[in-house]
């Protein structure tokens, strides 16, 4: 009896919490009740026994187990925790249990000579009707001359609410008890002795949602194994955790409860009309309030009709249903799915339609706001949606705007997949449409410059009949311009993008392809050495960048990584993102063209800071990328004047000044393995033009014709490559 009556010996790791344990001492000083409420392992016991230990006088404890659910052994044990402090060690003279002894109990707290303070600890297991009624009775007895502090997992079955409403009742809750991030640090380090790193324990903290039990049985296992992984949604030692949860939490529970919990564990969150669209009962309701007076791993949201499971459970239960019954699972989240597009939630319903494999339905919500998150910017949020349908369910009306999407995104392997799998493919007159776009994005990718301009031209003489969405518009015009600077136009690119925002009539164009324009057209003035105007657009660039619902990745918009590279004069953070861009995997993926052009601004921008050793490094780069660069046009023309700045000894190299801007553009395509009938095709002149303009070049150049031209001779490529419409 006497180990029962003094407050346990607390297990290690303890980590002290002086902020929580203040707010106790505070409860205990003001209410009649305060009410500890968590599930196992939560910290209750730990918190009692510190705060206890710290206490000036002391505190008459009972820790109370299964054997105390009978009332004469209860109050028995009552009696002879508070007889320390009450100065009478005897029990009263009355039979124990009854109310005559309870009254007697009253009667020696009010005699004495202090406020007292009586804990019970792990008062769950009591359930017995007469023990409530006579504890209420020693509780309204007492009035301000006892606390009594009550530890449990479930809320005992006590008249509770008449104390909240005179502020004499304080809770403290699992949203109270859960460790934070620094409180964790500690208990690892001085109960482990490891230390993980920061983002390592705040994954911890968030996946166990601060469960001190949860996070001790981590510590231990990373003590044992230093080197076990972490994933965010599953950590180390989840497994054991996972077993933890079902042996003493789900396996302890009514058959009722458990198919409840396998059934609504696919929900982040619900309510009750929620669950029971899910579980297919109406008795959703009772089963919450049941699951919260057992204490299991529930939390109440903000609102106080929703609720969600402890993340670690929820992982642990949905885990256990796929195993069980995938089938069970699928049919949930369609549920879930129905349920939600018919209260107007449809990115929950699109969610749980994917989980559930029901790609009809998710295929038909995502058609109904696919305008409304592309307007708002919700980019990546329609993205992780499309990429997540396979080729089978795929449909040709949302072919269009996917391929918008794809290629705002940077994403030319989802792009590809669905111009692939829906048969979407370049019209020859009409509206420009998104398969449009996609064909002037692939020859360039490609390095074929001369084929995306020639395609580019195409398409902008069709600006004049009936145009699709203002975004496609946009979309192909940004891609017109990319082409034309890569092809060392600048001034045309400038041109072509002049007037995008008067194709959204009025209203603005989506923060997205703000960026990109804005970037383009600051690069455009970089390279015609307008370094105000440059600056300009780039400032521009960067609010519009600041405002995009969720910032684009930076292979979606390399031109405004190049041009902060460009610009950067002391940023290493912007060379080193365009380093990373154009270096490292995956960087701008099978787009060559733009790959080179981010490799020679970079060379530049060292060569600005003197590090002629990277500057050489990028332009080794890059001339990998050009040897497979069909016809890479103003590309050329770049290389040739940083192999100037650099020093390096061109072969076939010379001096264009004395060139007209005409003959600059003829020189390009002179450079590439086409004919001088298809150059005559690409640029629109006749054969004899484009002849005429050859002789003028190599005049001017000294040289004796077009085989002095390329960049390096060795870089030449079989006329294959560049034929045909890609």
């Amino acid at each position: 009896m006497r180990a029962k009556v003094r407050p346990p010996r607390p297990l290690r790791p303890l980590v002290r919490r002086p902020a929580l344990e203040e707010r106790l001492r505070a409860a205990a000083a003001e209410a009649v009740v305060v009410l500890v409420q968590g599930p196992a392992g939560i910290g209750k016991t730990s918190l009692l026994t510190t705060w206890a230990a710290a206490e000036a006088q002391p505190v008459a404890w009972l820790s109370v187990d299964a054997r105390d659910n009978d009332t004469a052994r209860f109050w028995t044990h009552v009696a002879f925790a508070l007889a320390p402090q009450t100065g009478a060690p005897a029990a009263p003279e009355v039979p124990p249990g009854s109310d005559l002894f309870v009254s007697a109990l009253v009667d020696r707290v009010l005699s004495a000579e202090r406020r007292l303070t009586l804990v019970l600890d792990e008062y769950e297991h009591v359930t017995e009707p007469q023990v409530h009624q006579q504890l209420d009775m020693l509780i309204r007895g007492c009035g301000d001359r006892l606390t009594t502090i009550i530890a449990s997992r479930v809320r005992p079955a006590l008249p509770l609410d008449r104390l909240a409403l005179t502020a004499r009742l304080a809770v403290f809750t699992w949203s109270d008890l859960r460790m934070d991030e620094d409180e964790a640090e500690r208990m690892f380090a001085e109960g482990f002795a490891v230390r993980p790193t920061a983002d390592h324990i705040a994954a911890l903290v968030r996946s166990t949602d601060g469960w001190a039990g949860g996070l001790a049985l981590l510590g231990a296992r990373m003590r044992v194994d230093a080197g076990t992984a972490l994933d965010a949604d599953a950590p180390a030692g989840i497994d054991l955790l996972a077993e933890h949860l079902l042996e003493y939490v789900w396996g302890t529970l009514s058959p009722q409860l458990r198919e409840f919990l396998l059934d609504t564990a696919v929900l982040e969150r619900f309510c009750a009309p929620l669950a029971e669209a899910v579980h297919g009962t109406r008795e959703a309701g009772e089963l919450i309030d049941r699951l919260r007076a057992d204490g299991v791993f529930l939390l109440r949201e903000e609102n106080p009709f929703w609720f969600r499971y402890h993340r670690l459970f929820r992982w642990t239960l949905t885990r256990r249903l796929w195993a069980l019954d995938p089938s069970r699972a699928r049919a949930a989240h369609r549920a879930a799915a129905r349920w939600q597009a018919g209260h107007g939630n449809a990115e929950e319903a699109v969610e749980h339609a994917l989980l559930g494999r029901d790609y009809a339905y998710a295929v038909e919500l995502i058609d109904e706001v696919f305008d409304e998150f592309s307007t708002a910017g919700h980019l990546t949020t329609l993205e992780r949606w499309l990429e997540s349908l396979p080729d089978t369910a795929i449909p040709a009306g949302l072919a269009d705007r996917a391929l918008s999407l794809w290629c705002t995104l940077g994403r030319p392997d989802e792009r590809d997949r669905w111009s692939r799998t829906t048969g979407r493919h370049p019209s020859a007159d009409g509206p420009v449409r998104a398969p449009d776009v996609w064909q002037l994005c692939s020859p360039r990718e490609a390095g074929d410059l001369a084929v995306a301009l020639r395609h580019g031209r195409q398409v902008m003489e069709r600006t004049g009949g009936a145009w699709s969405s203002p975004s496609t518009i946009t979309l192909a015009r940004i891609s017109v311009a990319r082409s034309l600077l890569l092809a060392g136009q600048p001034a045309e690119c400038r041109r072509v993008l002049a007037d995008v925002e008067g194709v959204w009539a009025g209203s603005v164009p989506p923060a997205p392809l703000r960026v990109a324009v804005h970037a383009l057209r600051g690069l455009a003035a970089y390279r015609e050495k307008d370094l105000t105007g440059a600056l300009e657009q780039a400032g521009l660039a960067e609010r519009a960048r600041a405002v995009c619902a969720a910032p684009p990745r930076p292979r979606a918009i390399p031109e405004y990584v190049i041009l902060q590279a460009a610009l950067a004069t002391d940023r290493p953070d912007a060379l080193d993102a365009l380093r990373e861009l154009v270096v490292f995997t995956p960087g701008l993926g099978p787009d060559r063209s733009m790959s080179v052009f981010g490799l020679l601004v970079l060379a530049e921008a060292y060569l600005n800071r003197h590090d002629q050793a990277s500057a050489v490094a990028c332009t080794t780069a890059a001339d990998s990328h050009l040897a497979s660069c069909p016809s890479p046009l103003g590309l050329v023309d770049f290389r040739h004047e940083l192999a100037a700045a650099i020093g390096e000894t061109v072969p076939g190299h010379q001096s264009t000044d004395l060139l007209s801007e005409r003959e600059r553009d003829v020189l390009r395509y002179l450079r590439t393995d086409l004919s001088l009938t298809e150059i005559a095709e690409h640029l629109f002149v006749s054969v004899n033009t484009v002849k005429t303009h050859a002789r003028h070049i190599y005049r001017k150049l000294g040289i004796a014709g077009r085989h002095q031209l390329a960049w390096p001779a060795s870089h030449r490529t079989p006329p294959s490559l560049t034929r045909g419409v890609r």
